[in-house]
């Protein structure tokens, strides 16, 4: 049995359906054949042998979709907070969301859940903008649903809004204390003026715990703000726009360079598993689920190779021309 040096510290695993949303920037751009997201029995079966290799937790996470629209989504989270010490991430646009879901799933008293809120825009013009849809109301209406069934329950959470448009930053001072939160960023100061400022405000004031993050300069969005959207790219126009976001993003993020691709594997609809949730080209690709896991991840593995490769200070081409190489 090979020995596994570097266990990753999650997984992410992908949702391959309908999210709701037709954003230019979307990766459905790269999708080879259709949709294929991951059965039930099949994601047990995953998350049993992710646990097994010493994994803290998963990301239930966005690429082509949105976790809560798989129908079983619940059953999904409740089976990952039923193992001991076992962390669930959940990255979601909320459109899915239905009333009662959330009181179900922190029924499991041993549950570790953090939510990660994206929100496309503050405005109805804004949103639409960058998601091609009016659901703004819609988004709205989720999250004052979200905020009802908090105000129920009793055990802290912790919720990340990450916003796909530009916050103020916190003073450096302040900055300084809030290292490992992503950026530290706030809202303005007339956020009551804005209602989904407003509905985030009255989530900060439960005892829940509230982080803001804005991804306005770590990836694709910026041209968002611009008069006119751009088309989808071309492979080479998109590494090349990268690297021009890279080069203008201000130094004042807290990410850790290449933290994404070194502590969460993404395993795609068929099972395949990559470095990360942004190798939607699958040139990163290390191994299959149906795999051994101590094989794909264990001595003489790429997996293994680029890790050693990162303690050296070496970054391949394909990663430095992400938004999340810092």
């Amino acid at each position: 049995m090979p020995k596994v040096k570097y266990i990753p510290n999650s997984f992410q695993i992908g949702s391959d359906n309908d999210c709701g949303m037709k954003c230019y920037f979307c990766a459905t751009r790269y999708l080879d054949g259709p949709r294929t997201d991951i059965g039930m029995d099949q994601f047990k079966e995953y998350i049993d042998k992710i646990y097994a290799l010493g994994c803290e937790g998963v990301c239930l996470a966005p690429v082509y979709g949105d976790p809560m629209a798989s129908p079983d989504f619940v059953d999904r989270v409740k089976y990952c907070s039923n193992l001991c010490n076992f962390a669930v991430d959940i990255t979601t646009n909320l459109l899915s969301y239905e009333e009662g879901m959330l009181e179900e799933m922190f029924e499991c008293p041993t549950n570790n859940i953090t939510f990660l809120v994206s929100c496309y825009g503050n405005t109805p013009e804004l949103f639409r903008k960058i998601t091609g849809v009016d659901k703004f109301d819609l988004f709205l209406e989720k999250l004052k649903l979200m905020y009802k069934e908090l105000s129920k329950i009793k055990q802290r959470q912790t919720i990340y809004f990450i916003f796909r448009h530009k916050l103020e930053t916190m003073p450096p001072e302040k900055l300084e204390k809030h290292r490992g939160d992503y950026e530290g960023c706030v809202l303005p100061d007339d956020a009551f003026s804005n209602p989904l400022y407003r509905i985030i405000k009255l989530i900060q004031r439960t005892h829940h715990l509230v982080r803001l993050i804005s991804r306005y300069s770590n990836c694709d969005m910026r041209p968002l703000m611009d008069e006119s959207i751009p088309a989808p790219m071309e492979e080479g126009d998109f590494l090349k726009h990268q690297d021009d976001l890279n080069a203008a993003r201000p130094m004042n993020i807290t990410t850790k360079k290449m933290w994404l691709s070194f502590s969460r594997p993404y395993i795609w609809g068929n099972g395949d598993i990559s470095m990360c949730s942004s190798d939607f080209m699958k040139k990163l690709v290390i191994g299959n689920m149906s795999d051994p896991l101590d094989t794909v991840f264990g001595e003489g593995s790429l997996w293994e190779q680029m890790m050693e490769e990162k303690k050296a200070g070496m970054h391949r081409s394909i990663c430095k021309s992400c938004g999340y190489y810092l």
